[in-house]
């Protein structure tokens, strides 16, 4: 399958959210909020950690999507790993190395933890020196994908159907009643068992995988009705309402809705309305130059995701700690260098880590098939 490029926009869009948030409300200091440029962003952007469940609902997706349960459990969490570790490894190598110039606490036994995939976990208390938190998105997803797969791998499907239903609905519902009707609301243990991180994850990756689903077994359909333009053009009302809705409330407005779940319906009606492609909105997105770009910026998501925290940190406890003036009289100059810095070392560690280790994998796999083909 083809990249779906409109997804690929709201990709981007939720990690520009989720890296907003984390500038502004991971205030070390205490000083940015006397600050009223950074007191306004704050306050705005705070609810931009929802854009996670997004992500897990569009992991669910094509995970749906892509389903095929002839590789075994191990070959499946191997080519987890192999695509999202390096990225992983990378970035604790290198806030080890920042952490040899006293600007950062490393420990390494808390980094090992994560390495297992502890975080979202009740193991994810008291791990200091750990500077990618935001890791607990991956982990979270790998543990309840590889749960997922092995139901479907050796279970009858329908069953499993089933099961992942009543776990999805019982999941969302634990974690907007532990949370006081938010989604995202810390990371408390649910009967010293689970955490609500890993809870979201279960809940937004079943709701995606029954997007999948409907998608996998209707979307040739779907794609060959022809709209008459009013009809076309309600679908873009809708897409256009959804997409407002997405950008609105996670970047540019204090969100003042008592449950959460407003946000999941939303993310799933986009979802949908975009894979089907009936309104100008989504085909613009998807059939156009606008796509391409979406694909472009979409690929370094995932690295800005893991580095931009690390960032954070360095510029704590080094510009932030000895340099306060730039913090109070230099706002938009410190917003506009944090921003470029997690972005370009997104981009490096794309480049020089995750492309190449990528396209080593591949081409191994690919020299493996074809020693095998020779062979027969």
């Amino acid at each position: 399958m083809g990249k779906i490029k409109n997804l690929e926009f709201l990709r981007v869009i939720g990690c520009l959210a989720i890296v907003l948030l984390h500038l502004f409300k991971t205030d070390f200091l205490g000083v940015f909020r006397s600050v009223h440029f950074y007191n306004n962003i704050m306050h705005f952007t705070r609810d931009g950690q929802k854009a996670v469940e997004l992500f897990f609902i569009l992991s669910g997706f094509f995970f749906a999507f892509k389903l095929n349960t002839a590789a075994s459990l191990w070959e499946f969490l191997k080519k987890k790993i192999i695509r999202l570790y390096p990225v992983l490894i990378g970035c604790i190598i290198l806030s080890g190395i920042i952490s040899l110039f006293g600007i950062l606490k490393f420990d390494l036994y808390s980094n090992f933890l994560v390495l297992c995939g502890a975080l979202a976990t009740p193991f994810d208390k008291n791990m200091p020196g750990v500077q990618v938190r935001p890791y607990w998105y991956v982990s979270g997803m790998l543990w309840c994908l590889l749960t997922y797969y092995y139901l479907l791998k050796n279970f009858n499907k329908k069953f499993v159907n089933l099961i992942i239903f009543v776990i999805t609905f019982v999941t969302y519902a634990l974690v907007i009643q532990v949370n006081g009707g938010k989604i995202n609301n810390g990371c408390p243990t649910i009967y010293y068992i689970v955490t609500s991180k890993l809870l979201r994850a279960f809940a937004g990756i079943g709701l995606g995988y029954f997007i999948g689903n409907w998608w996998r077994e209707n979307g040739e359909r779907i794609s060959q009705i022809s709209l008459n333009i009013y009809q076309k053009l309600l679908c873009t009302v809708a897409e256009l309402a959804c997409l407002f809705f997405i950008i609105f409330n996670l970047m540019f407005h204090k969100v003042v809705y008592k449950n959460d779940m407003i946000f999941i319906v939303i993310f799933a009606i986009t979802i949908m309305l975009f894979v089907a492609k009936k309104g100008y909105i989504s085909q613009v997105l998807n059939d156009t130059k606008l796509g391409d770009i979406s694909v472009f910026f979409a690929k370094y998501t995932y690295s800005i995701y893991m580095v931009h925290a690390i960032v954070l940190y360095t510029a704590a406890g080094s510009v932030w700690k000895y340099h306060k003036d730039i913090v109070f009289l230099h706002p938009y100059l410190n917003f506009c260098v944090t921003m470029l810095v997690m972005l370009g070392l997104g981009v490096v560690m794309y480049h020089f880590v995750e492309e190449p280790c990528m396209n080593y994998f591949k081409n191994r796999q690919n020299a493996d098939v074809a020693k095998v083909l020779q062979e027969r």
